[in-house]
């Protein structure tokens, strides 16, 4: 019998069906606590990153760069091209 095996019908003799039970119970909690925590963190996380991305954008969409091309390509579509 391996090392592991041996400590946990050890451990498991010592104490009741309830008090393992009980023991379980503990654990599942906590395990569901931490998936409700891990989502809970996902979730912001994603909403700060779609806030950063959004930010900056909008700024992407201010630069004198940008509005440079913008009035240049405004006024491509005015010029008249044939004559």
């Amino acid at each position: 019998m391996q090392q592991k095996e041996k400590l946990q019908e050890q451990t498991e003799a010592k104490h009741t069906d309830e008090s393992l039970k009980a023991l379980d119970d503990a654990v599942a909690a906590v395990v569901e606590g931490l998936k409700k925590l891990s989502r809970a963190e996902s979730m912001q996380w994603q909403q700060q990153s779609i806030m950063r991305m959004q930010h900056w954008l909008k700024k992407m969409q201010t630069t004198p760069a940008v509005n440079a091309a913008k009035e240049k390509a405004a006024g491509v579509g005015s010029k008249q091209i044939y004559r």
